[in-house]
Order: C-alpha cells, then sequence, then structure tokens
C-alpha cells in the first residue's frame, strides 16, 4: 500500500495521503460498501507510521462520508449515498452597484425566524447542540467574581481578560497575537461593519466575492457603498486575474472574502489560493477584510489557516465571532485590525462605544476552561452528519438537474435548481407549507443566484426534516411543471 496519489507525487500532510489512498480504492471499487478496514494497530504496524496518523486519516474519510465507524467492531466503507453535481459559476464581469437589498432581506430575516416554520432558512444552530448549562455556570462565575460588572464601562477594545483568552487561542489559527491587537464586538457585523468604514467612504466601491452573506451587503447598503462582485468558485475561490483587473479599472478600496466555511458555499480553499490572495492584495496595497465567522466549525480533522495567518505587513482586517456556534445570547465578535487598529478602535468608541461586560466575562472562563474546544468536537460531528444527509435528501427528493455544494464546514447547502427555475418562487411556496429557506438572489448586490437557495441544517436529522425536503422537491416539480 502507498501513499501517493496516481501521478506519484505525494500530496499533503501524511494522514491526508494515507487517506487519499483508501478514497482511490472505494472510487475504483477495490473497496466496496461494507468493508471491513484494517484496525488502527493494524495499519499503523502496517505502513510504519503512527497510531495517531492513523486517527487523523480514518477521521478525514469519516467526515467525507466514505466510511462509518461501528461500536466495538472498527471501520467499513460506506453505504453510496446520492450526490448532486456542483453548481455551475458564472464569471462575466459586473459592474460596480449600489447595493438595495435591504426590504427583502428584513422579509426573508423574519419569516426565518418564525418558529412556527421548520428552519431551513436561518443561520443558527439550534439551542439543543449548544452548553447552555455550561455557559450558564460560566455566568454565575462571572457574576460573582465581578460584582461590579453592572456599574462600570468596559474599555472600547473590550474586556482584557477576553482579549487574553482570544490571543492565547490564535495559536489554532496559525497566527500569534497579542491582546491588544484584539477588539471585541457585539458580533461579527459589527466587526465587518467597522472594518469596512476603517477604509471606505460613502460612495467608494469595494470588492465582494459572490455569492456573499447578505448581511455583509446590508451593511455596505447602510453605508452607501458600491459593491463590485467578484466571482467565488467553489474549491477554488475568486479569481486573482479579475480581482487584479477589478482593482486597476474601478479603484475598490477593499475586498470582502471568506477563504473558510464560506456562506454560502461552505467549501475551504487551499492554503495556496489564500496565501496566493494575500501576496496579490499586498502587491496592490489592497485591504482585505475576512470574515471567517464558521472556520472553527470545518471537518477537517485541523482547523483551517485564515487569510490573516499569511498576512504579514498588517493588511488583513480579521473578523470573527462566537455568536453562531456557541453563545448566540452573548453576540460577542471580535476583530483584528492590523495596521488599521487605532481606526477601528476609534469607530467603535464612537458607534457602540462598548461592549457589556458580563458577557465577554463569562466567555472568557469559559474559553479558559477548554470547554469551547470540547464543544466544537462534538458540534462539528452533528454538523457533518446533517450536512452530509441533506445533501443526499435533496439529490434524492429534488427534480433531476439539481445541483449542490458539498459542504467542507459550516451548516448550509447551496443548491442550484434546474432549469432556471425561480429560487423566490421557491421560497414563497414554502412558506405556504411552513418550510423557511432563503432565495439566493439576496447573496448578490446585482440580484443574481435567481435559480439557487440556501438550506440551514443547524441541527439534528430528523424524519421531519426529511419530510419537508420532500415536500420542497415536490414543490420544486409542480413550479417546473407549472412553467410550460
Amino acid at each position: 500500500m502507498h501513499t501517493q496519489d496516481p501521478s506519484g507525487r505525494a500530496q499533503g500532510p501524511l494522514y491526508v495521503r494515507v487517506a487519499g489512498t483508501f478514497e482511490t480504492q472505494i472510487q475504483n471499487r477495490s473497496l466496496k460498501p461494507g468493508d471491513k478496514l484494517p484496525s488502527v494497530r493494524e495499519l499503523s504496524r502496517r505502513l510504519g507510521i503512527s497510531t495517531a496518523t492513523v486517527v487523523a486519516a480514518y477521521g478525514r474519510l469519516e467526515r467525507h462520508g466514505a466510511i462509518v465507524p461501528r461500536p466495538k467492531s472498527g471501520y467499513y466503507v460506506a453505504a453510496r449515498c446520492p450526490r448532486a453535481p456542483e453548481p455551475r459559476t458564472e464569471t462575466r464581469p459586473r459592474p460596480p452597484t449600489r447595493v438595495a437589498i435591504g426590504d427583502i432581506v428584513l422579509e426573508i430575516q423574519k419569516t426565518a425566524r418564525d418558529r412556527h416554520m421548520i428552519p431551513f432558512g436561518e443561520a443558527v444552530i439550534t439551542p439543543e447542540l449548544l452548553p447552555a448549562a455550561r455557559l450558564n455556570r460560566s455566568v454565575r462565575m462571572a457574576a460573582a467574581a465581578f460584582p461590579q460588572h453592572a456599574t462600570t464601562y468596559e474599555a472600547p477594545a473590550g474586556n482584557p481578560r477576553l482579549r487574553r483568552q482570544i490571543a492565547r487561542l490564535a495559536y489554532r489559527l496559525s497566527c500569534t497575537f497579542a491582546p491588544e491587537d484584539v477588539i471585541v464586538t457585539n458580533g461579527a457585523i459589527e466587526a465587518l461593519n467597522l472594518a469596512v468604514r476603517a477604509v471606505a467612504s460613502p460612495g467608494d466601491v469595494v470588492g465582494v466575492e459572490s455569492p456573499v452573506c447578505y448581511e455583509i451587503l446590508q451593511a455596505l447598503e447602510s453605508f452607501g457603498l458600491k459593491a463590485l462582485e467578484i466571482t467565488s468558485r467553489p474549491r477554488l475561490g475568486p479569481d486573482p486575474v479579475e480581482l487584479e483587473r477589478a482593482f486597476r479599472k474601478h479603484k475598490i478600496k477593499c475586498f470582502l472574502m471568506s477563504g473558510s466555511c464560506q456562506n454560502p458555499l461552505g467549501t475551504i480553499l487551499p492554503d495556496a489560493t489564500k496565501a496566493g490572495i494575500v501576496a496579490l492584495a499586498k502587491q496592490l496595497r489592497l485591504p482585505i477584510i475576512e470574515d471567517d465567522s464558521f472556520g472553527d466549525v470545518a471537518f477537517s480533522p485541523q482547523r483551517p489557516r485564515p487569510l490573516k495567518s499569511f498576512d504579514k505587513t498588517g493588511g488583513v482586517l480579521y473578523c470573527a465571532s462566537y455568536s453562531h456556534i456557541v453563545a448566540p445570547g452573548f453576540h460577542l465578535g471580535w476583530v483584528h485590525a492590523g495596521r488599521f487598529r487605532a481606526r477601528v478602535e476609534a469607530l467603535k468608541g464612537i458607534t457602540t462605544a462598548t461592549t457589556p461586560s458580563l458577557p465577554q466575562i463569562a466567555l472568557s472562563e469559559f474559553l479558559e476552561s477548554g470547554a469551547y474546544e470540547r464543544h466544537l468536537r462534538k458540534l462539528n460531528d452533528v454538523l457533518f452528519q446533517s450536512t452530509r444527509t441533506l445533501g443526499a435528501a435533496v439529490a434524492q427528493h429534488f427534480p433531476k438537474g439539481t445541483r449542490t455544494t458539498v459542504p467542507d464546514g459550516g451548516f448550509f447547502l447551496w443548491v442550484q435548481l434546474p432549469r432556471r427555475l425561480s429560487g423566490l418562487k421557491l421560497y414563497q411556496a414554502a412558506l405556504e407549507e411552513g418550510i423557511a429557506i432563503v432565495p439566493g438572489m439576496i447573496f448578490s448586490a446585482h440580484k443574481h443566484f435567481r435559480d439557487c437557495v440556501r438550506l440551514s441544517c443547524g441541527w439534528r436529522w430528523s424524519d421531519q426534516a426529511e419530510g419537508a425536503v420532500k415536500k420542497l422537491g415536490q414543490l420544486a416539480e409542480r413550479l417546473l411543471h407549472s412553467k410550460g
């Protein structure tokens, strides 16, 4: 057994190469569904590698859905699940445009938050998957240790203890931060808002990957900025040639993107691509605003590196959050603004001024205890199973010609409907059936992606979810036939 790709070249870390060998054997049917893999100890002895490497390889295969563990029995090749092809991308140039999506986004957000709906719309994780009891313990400890929290203002940059914990955990990002580099914010949206305002003024043109999180578009709209969309291709990311052309032709002030578990595509860009984008931005002196809200819920054994880890000149403004994946009620995010730090802190001081103390103190205790890492290990396994099952259900129940992403992390599935079927019409039909989804058009300033929808699955898969996907497929079929 060799740990090389078919061309004979070694690819990536050893555990990736070991996993790749098994993936090749599964693809060419040398290993068939139900076949048992060697035990961890046996494969370690056979290949002369550590058991830790074998565990990491099997973990990668399990996260990719290639193998499944059976208690007290070992690992087996998984049964083949239906999978739709990935969405097509369009790379035609698009002129800058003023963003005007506010009204429809507010309507869609309202329906997504309706607790009577089956929640394929809202970008939240169900409370049952979040560590409520442990967080409440952190709140009690914080309140007891700092009884003055309600009668004093926190510094604009945030609580020193929380900033210290964020800096301590920067090793997970392949970064080295000082606590003084971190500015705590009211969620990732405030971090992104501050970053945009630090580098651009009303009327300026800013670059955004496309599709892009609609909350970013809302921020650009509120500041009177123009958006220039740069196509983001699944697995490949933004086209550097298109980005450079946009910079030179339209004098864009910054570029907003996500390199890991991007919302809505869910893909992780290769490190070489991330490094190349940062190098190009350095050459152009173009600030990058990086949204890394979902990088911690990647399905890979190792936490993916953000663009910030390749930044040596302070040109990447890195924005992250603990809201989506651990404590929505705390609503805490943060920004490492690089060479724009002073400007971001000044803007924080004259807008929201500060962030409440008690949630910051409680979160710092939670992070310091190691509870965050334990939470992520459990959560990521559930999200992996939910997204893979959702993808298989869409492939089974939606009309022929439907395409979907295969997320590398997060809890979103980007679905491209067949024959230019309107995602907005499917959204409206789904509402009548008590199902909330998000039409793709709000992920573009130009309202592109009219044939797409985003489905969220931040919860354990259930019979109700299966039934809802089946109903969505039936609605899509009905809409297709009604067009004729």
